[in-house]
């Protein structure tokens, strides 16, 4: 069985190396979804106009948000997930069909392909971010190697909870076909509740708090605040934990919902 460990992981690696193929294959997508992480870039402009009139808002300075959404746009494509649009569009085509015949779970064959798209974005967008923290002193990331190795685990559970979020809600497209519409809806909140437009801390404090909480924050503003060093212990510790419980329900959402949903499948092409 492929999915037993040794058979899923033998599989993760020809499907994550398909997957960088068709990226490359592909490169104009490719383009594009990386001119998609010049949004927090506009943002810092706006930012910067704000700090030159009125000075420093709540600690952040010039500095500060020029690192902070100079990381933004790399951890954006890194974590965030498309995969609902995908599977609802296999769902409409027929392709789902395809997927169901292969002996690894539809699960791990959309996680690897994404794994794959964000691996050809991260090896572009990565040596530019090193770059640009070498050569200017707006870009500062204060961080050790111990600080280093939680960012690169905040990465590693924001990627998986994005991608199973996505996932979990993809499921409604079997009793939707407004399933893609619904998430996009979902995705926006996400999108000013995540870090992704501003950083959560020039928030209004109910505002924040609620990010604190919810799953969006774990996939782009905790990994940055961490980057930044801007947590203690504590908030760290916090950080982690409701990304973990977030990802655990997802998790079982999917887990639950799979086999009860697989049952309404119906092909419509192929």
């Amino acid at each position: 069985m492929a999915d037993a460990p040794a058979g899923l992981s033998t599989a993760y690696r020809g499907m994550v190396r398909a997957s960088v193929a068709t990226a490359l294959a592909y490169r104009g997508r490719v383009a594009i979804w990386i001119l998609t992480s010049l949004f927090p870039l506009i943002m810092m402009v706006v930012w910067l106009n704000v700090v030159a009139e009125q000075g420093p808002a709540i600690g952040f300075g010039r500095t500060e948000f020029i690192s902070y959404y100079v990381a933004a746009a790399l951890v954006f494509q890194v974590t965030q997930s498309y995969l609902t649009w995908i599977w609802d569009d296999d769902l409409r085509s027929g392709a789902m069909s395809f997927r169901l015949l292969k002996p690894v779970g539809v699960y791990h064959q959309f996680l690897a392909q994404d794994l794959g798209m964000r691996l050809v974005t991260l090896a572009v967008l990565l040596p530019v971010v090193a770059v640009a923290a070498l050569v200017s002193d707006d870009v500062r990331y204060p961080v050790g190697p111990a600080e280093l190795v939680l960012v690169g685990v905040a990465l590693v559970l924001a990627f998986l909870l994005a991608c199973t979020m996505s996932m979990a809600f993809a499921l409604i497209g079997f009793w939707s076909t407004q399933c893609a519409n619904l998430y996009s809806l979902w995705w926006g909140a996400g999108a000013f509740l995540s870090g992704w437009i501003a950083p959560l801390e020039v928030l209004p404090g109910p505002l924040r708090t609620a990010a604190t909480v919810l799953p969006f924050r774990s996939t782009v503003g905790f990994p940055i605040e961490l980057l930044l060093g801007r947590l203690d212990g504590a908030a760290i510790a916090l950080g982690f934990g409701v990304t973990l419980a977030w990802l655990a329900a997802f998790g079982m959402v999917y887990r639950i919902g799979w086999p009860v949903a697989v049952r309404r499948y119906q092909a419509v092409g192929g």
